[in-house]
């Protein structure tokens, strides 16, 4: 029998659920690790892995916090990963000990193996973390701590506890978000702190951290008054970063954007999930018209620029989405419905969409999504979405879902490697997929059949 005699059934009695699997399965190799059982190994540099579980007592409910600065403006600490468009965060990372040095008696540190790094500079100082923990003993880190003096002093510094798990030679967990107030001199800075940290065998260790701040100001618009936030996405504390065109990565393939964010909210001052967000320095649709707005430095008051742009209209057909749409000029994040959208007169590429539950659905997590949020393909086809001034575009995207079986061969003379792929109705590859709960399905199971219709070989699909 020869690999064309081969048939493939897909058995999987609910569609919904087997094209879940299909996505994870396929997509742009990531994968999302189990949470590993307990060990009892003793990785090197002193950080001990015990298994299961790693949750420091006491964490911290996520207050507001809210200052007004000497200028007047209110600022307000805000999650950089919720509230900027593509946040950069500052981190350290090395292979070797050199950029996470075991401490020496630093002042406010409680074990001996605690291991401190500088993370980056925010607000005019070096920003240091300890990997520590809440008592000399812990077999695990279980709390870092910050030091936004540049001091290498933990007395006061701020501390947040860790969450995450290890195994053996590997010990990897988040930490916040948390709302604090940084002192810097005179000055009170709320800050919403969040991030990750992992070690891994050879000394590889790694820490990103999000450091979210906003100034929240007012824009009048004819008649009508708006509250407007400026969300720091750099981590430097600069509200006014420009957004331009994204630079190439090392690898090639991928292209990161980054700038601060602007969020226009209601006019009855709230802000909710439907604001309108742009980056700073572009266009962003207030009331019936288009402007630029500017934060100048010290000053409390917004000058926005009117401009004459031509926009027509992008109708998707789903309750409830979020779509990232760009060209090489503008740049959007938008959230919506069945009403149609406007936009600038132009062509466009969508770079990522999510088809969500309804604000009024007690669902949580994604249903569907295509593309990357963060990046975008470089060898992406020419523009999909073309707006013409004074029409409104339809653009195909989500369900229905069309799903496939692929098999390639191995290297071995008999063998074949099956896999599953998912695209949707524009031919695009799914990148998530969930049930009505937000949880991965099922996986789906494979049957294969010879040229006389007989059963030759069936297996379960593997996340991955």
């Amino acid at each position: 029998m020869n690999d064309r005699t081969l048939k493939l059934v897909a058995s999987i009695g609910v569609p919904v659920i087997c094209l879940a699997v299909l996505v994870y399965f396929l997509t742009s190799g990531q994968t999302q690790p189990a949470a590993p059982g307990p060990t009892t190994s003793t990785p090197t540099g002193g950080e001990v892995a015990t298994g299961g579980e790693v949750t420091a007592a006491g964490a911290e409910a996520l207050d507001p916090v809210e200052l007004v600065d000497g200028a007047g403006r209110k600022r307000v600490a805000l999650s950089a990963r919720q509230y900027a468009l593509s946040p950069r965060p500052i981190y350290s990372e090395s292979r070797w000990d050199s950029s996470f040095a075991k401490a020496r008696g630093e002042p406010g540190l409680v074990h001996a193996n605690a291991r401190i790094s500088t993370l980056g500079t925010y607000a005019g100082a070096n920003v240091i973390c300890a990997i520590d923990a809440d008592s000399a003993d812990a077999k695990t880190p279980n709390l870092i701590r910050f030091d936004f003096t540049g001091k290498r002093e933990f007395t006061e510094a701020v501390v947040l506890p860790l969450t995450g798990h290890s195994e053996e030679n590997y010990f990897q967990a988040r930490f916040g978000p948390k709302n604090v107030v940084v002192r810097q001199g005179d000055a009170e800075i709320p800050v919403c702190i969040e991030g990750d940290y992992t070690r891994m065998e050879g000394a590889y260790r790694w820490c990103v951290v999000y450091l979210g701040s906003a100034i929240e100001r007012s824009v009048t618009i004819g008649e009508t008054s708006y509250p407007v936030r400026f969300v720091d996405g750099n981590s430097d504390l600069d509200f006014a970063d420009t957004y331009r065109r994204p630079s190439t990565s090392s690898d090639g393939g991928y292209e990161q954007t980054s700038a601060d964010t602007v969020i226009i909210g209601r006019a009855d001052g709230s802000f909710d999930d439907r604001s309108t967000w742009a980056f700073y320095g572009q266009p962003i649709s207030i009331g019936e018209g288009w402007f630029r707005l500017h934060l100048p430095d010290g000053e409390q008051a917004i000058q926005a620029t009117a401009l004459d742009l031509k926009a027509g209209k992008l109708k998707l057909e789903a309750d409830s989405w979020y779509a990232v749409i760009e060209n090489d000029e503008y740049y959007f994040e938008l959230n919506g419905g069945r009403t149609p959208v406007a936009l600038p007169v132009g062509e466009y590429h969508l770079r990522y969409f999510m088809d969500r539950p309804s604000e009024d659905s007690q669902a949580r997590g994604p249903v569907l999504a295509v593309g990357n949020p963060y990046a975008r393909d470089r060898n992406r086809p020419d523009p999909e979405i073309h707006i013409k001034a004074g029409e409104t575009s339809t653009l195909r995207v989500g369900a229905p879902l069309k799903a496939r079986v692929e098999a390639r061969k191995g290297r071995q003379k008999r063998e074949v490697y099956l896999s599953l792929a998912l695209t949707d109705a524009g031919g695009r590859r799914v990148s998530q997929l969930s049930n009505a709960k937000g949880a991965s399905p099922k996986a789906p199971a494979i049957k294969v059949f010879g040229a006389d219709s007989k059963e030759v070989h069936s297996a379960t699909l593997e996340y991955g």
